[in-house]
């Protein structure tokens, strides 16, 4: 069969025209289902579980993951931030006596540039001609 652009453009047409698919059954990997978890999981663990019991409890509920496993998934879905959220510090900034924010320092002056290095090959390249400790 031959490709067309007139029959590609059909095709552009027949998936536009798909129902949007009802995102609750949408499949999730076994992360997917970690990361939708973790605040529960986080929670648990406050209120005094091992991740341990956890992984038993969600076993029982036909969810087979091991702890090493989980621990990673939850690591992973507390360093990502979700789509769209700023990447900015966690860390609230520094608050004056009078509750400001306080300004973050300014950078310190760079030197002036050190003058043009003589170039040098074989032995003498690692030789600092100014040292006295040679």
């Amino acid at each position: 069969m031959t490709y067309t652009l007139e029959r590609a453009d059909e095709l552009i047409r027949m998936l536009r025209d798909m129902p949007p698919l009802d995102a609750s059954r949408r499949k999730l990997t076994k992360q997917g289902v970690v990361k939708h978890l973790a605040d529960e999981i986080t929670a648990l663990q406050q209120r005094g579980y091992t991740l341990e019991q956890v992984v038993e409890s969600l076993r029982g509920a036909a969810f087979d993951i091991s702890t090493p496993t989980l621990k990673s998934y939850l690591q992973r879905a507390k360093r990502k931030p979700a789509k769209g959220a700023s990447r900015t510090s966690r860390r609230p900034a520094p608050m004056t006596s009078g509750g400001a924010p306080k300004a973050p320092p300014s950078p310190a002056p760079l030197s002036e540039p050190k003058a043009a290095a003589v170039e040098r090959s074989g032995k003498q390249a690692f030789l600092v001609r100014d040292k006295d400790s040679y």
